[in-house]
């Protein structure tokens, strides 16, 4: 066999292996259960949740991460959420983790720490209505916490 003939052989198995390790193979199998796993709940929260339609305050919470993320959530100096989010390394997009609460009226702090070092505060006042907050963690990006009047349209 040539040497040429080798060499084209080589690099047709090489482009044919990196291929089927693409999302759309085996790790679409990975990605799509990676969108109904549920966050690890790492400590017990202070602050109960309710059902959506109940709530006043929702936290969503998305990664786009390599590896996992430990999440802190305080509401109003409660222990909202302790939770891990998994690493969504592969994937490209993760899972919206969404937690909802009844709260009453009025001005209230909403704290974020992660496992990488980053801390974020957003303050809102409360109403009946409901609003969210937005928490989102991306590589090489700051740690982002933001106030919605209205629900995020994730997809």
């Amino acid at each position: 066999m040539s040497r040429r003939l080798r060499i084209a052989l080589i690099a047709s198995v090489l482009v044919t292996s990196a291929c089927s390790s693409t999302p759309g193979s085996q790790d679409s199998d990975a990605c799509s259960r990676l969108m109904s796993t549920p966050a690890e709940v790492l400590t017990q929260a202070e602050l109960g949740e309710v059902p959506e339609e109940d709530a006043t305050l929702s936290v969503d919470l998305y990664s786009i991460s390599q590896s996992a993320v430990r999440v802190r959530v305080r509401v109003g100096g409660r222990l909202a959420l302790h939770v891990e989010l998994p690493s969504t390394a592969g994937c490209s997009d993760g899972p919206v983790f969404s937690h909802s609460y009844r709260l009453r009226p009025g001005p209230v702090d909403v704290v974020a720490d992660t496992s990488q070092g980053q801390h974020e505060v957003v303050s809102l006042t409360l109403s009946d209505q409901e609003q969210w907050v937005v928490l989102s963690v991306q590589d090489g990006f700051p740690l982002n916490l933001e106030a919605w009047h209205r629900e995020p349209g994730w997809g």
